[in-house]
């Protein structure tokens, strides 16, 4: 038997620079109670019929709302497996189309209570957007818009990013969204804002995609 830090220390000295895993030391099949994020989708097994099922039932536009259980791994699949998948696709895709346009893929996850506001939600998302199109666009002054007019927002969006200069996709991932409904820090009405505001954007840009994951029995 060879422990695992071991195994991997050696790949890094045989492969060196080719070498496609972790940096030594980093590779942990069991995380214990931490979720699985992007990085870990190459250690990341087990839910291939779950995956399955997200990818049958996704089509990319408005808002797709993924619940479960609490402690059901929603976080983990999303993070290490949907969004790696989705990044893969978009650029197959993208190849088949022999499109000449410059490819990119990107994606950015918060939670209500990391944010603090559904202001903070959306500004985190466009400023993702400005990043990943490498343009300055006011992200504060989008998120009030998307929230009093997101139609109106969406259509400045359209003219602020420079879409027909990139093949780009943007995945938004909002974790543990039933904050917003038993947080006595937000009210209400704020989540029926957020969902018309998210849903409307993920309609209109066809380069913004939005998941949610929502705890049952919240």
């Amino acid at each position: 038997l060879l422990p695992v830090n071991r195994l991997q220390k050696a790949l890094v000295h045989l492969l060196k620079t080719q070498y496609d895993g972790d940096p030594a030391g980093r590779w942990q099949p069991f995380k214990g109670l931490a979720s699985f994020d992007y990085q870990d989708s190459l250690r990341f097994f087990g839910r291939k019929r779950a995956l399955q099922d997200l990818v049958r039932d996704y089509d990319g536009k408005g808002l797709f709302v993924i619940t479960g259980v609490s402690g059901s791994g929603k976080s983990s699949l999303i993070k290490a497996a949907l969004i790696p998948y989705l990044n893969k696709k978009h650029h197959q895709e993208s190849r088949e189309a022999a499109n000449d346009l410059p490819l990119t893929f990107d994606w950015g996850v918060t939670s209500p209570k990391q944010a603090g506001s559904i202001a903070a939600i959306l500004s985190k998302l466009f400023a993702g957007l400005s990043k990943m199109f490498e343009v300055d666009i006011e992200a504060s002054a989008f998120s009030q818009l998307a929230l009093s007019s997101p139609e109106q927002c969406a259509d400045a969006l359209k003219k602020a990013l420079p879409l027909d200069h990139y093949c780009a996709q943007y995945v938004f991932y909002i974790d543990q969204f039933e904050e917003l409904y038993n947080d006595p820090n937000f009210e209400p009405e704020e989540a029926q804002r957020l969902n018309n505001a998210l849903d409307t954007l993920g309609l209109k840009l066809s380069c913004l995609s939005v998941i949610v994951s929502f705890r049952k029995g919240s």
